[in-house]
């Protein structure tokens, strides 16, 4: 079956991105992406269904683990990768900016002990 997904929609991609068919019925995929400690993480979805009417090619929705909208109803599975790749990023920049405040929280807080102490 996997074979065939790849054969047909030319995934995966080398992006760290993994789509792979859901456990919970034929039509709908899992995307996740890989970690830095090799774990992977789910961060969306995407559906097959039906086919358009202006051309005959199967549509497929995508949307992330809080079931908001990746990308409008397409027919391109490029554009589905393309998507979730941008999705990937925009995760990694927010898990990187929340690091950061950490950080900076945890500097302040030695700051401040460091004061009392002297």
């Amino acid at each position: 079956m996997k074979k065939d997904l790849q054969r047909q929609y030319g995934y995966p991609k080398e992006t760290g991105l993994n789509f792979y068919t859901s456990p919970s019925g034929i039509g709908h995929f899992v995307v996740s992406r890989e970690m830095q400690d090799g774990t992977k993480k789910v961060i969306g979805y995407v559906s097959q269904y039906g086919t358009s009417e202006e051309a005959d090619a199967t549509l497929f929705s995508a949307v992330d683990c809080e079931g908001n909208r990746i990308c409008p109803e397409t027919s391109s599975w490029s554009e589905i990768e393309n998507e979730f790749e941008r999705h990937a990023r925009q995760i990694t920049q927010e898990e990187r900016m929340n690091a950061l405040r950490e950080i900076r929280e945890e500097i302040k807080e030695r700051k401040h002990e460091k004061e009392i102490t002297h």
